[in-house]
């Protein structure tokens, strides 16, 4: 046989299969499903603490707009005497909705137990002033510090288990 006829008979090889795309063995479907049922966990937890925390943003902007009435009205103090219905509204949220009822305790005993860092002494002393205090003693409250105190425990303030 000559060399014409030799490379006369040769044939063009197959080409190989591709690779499947899709894992080939059982292990990575296990690490699939498991990735996907943390995955699916975390975004469950983080959809619960989003909807367990929707009463302190909505306090949290109710504050916002309290201060700004107080603010661009600082003779007015119908503003300010909503700031202790609203700290009551949210300790009795946080209190009735972890099951235990304290009714009797009163509101500054209420936001030392529930705050996760020290509220002043006076904070509850303060809070009852502007809610039945005379207006023309409103001054000697300090609104400006108590509002600021009240948004710091709204944001910090964590909810008994």
């Amino acid at each position: 046989m000559s060399l014409s006829k030799t490379l006369a008979n040769l044939q063009e090889l197959p080409a190989p299969e591709l690779p499947a795309f899709w894992p080939q063995t059982w292990g990575w479907w296990v690490i699939f499903v498991v990735s996907g049922l943390l995955v699916s966990y975390f975004v469950f937890r983080r959809l619960l603490a989003f909807y367990q925390n929707r009463y302190r943003r909505e306090a949290l902007a109710e504050l916002a707009q309290l201060e700004q009435t107080w603010r661009e009205q600082p003779d007015s103090v119908s503003a300010l005497r909503d700031l202790p219905v609203l700290m009551k509204r949210v300790v009795l949220y946080v209190d009735m909705s972890s099951g235990q009822n304290r009714a009797q305790a009163s509101l500054s005993l209420c936001m030392q137990r529930l705050a996760t860092e020290p509220v002043a002494d006076d904070v509850g002393r303060r809070l009852v002033e502007l809610a039945y205090a005379p207006d023309h003693r409103l001054l000697s409250i300090q609104p400006a510090d108590l509002i600021k105190q009240c948004r710091h425990w709204l944001e910090t303030h964590r909810a008994p288990v």
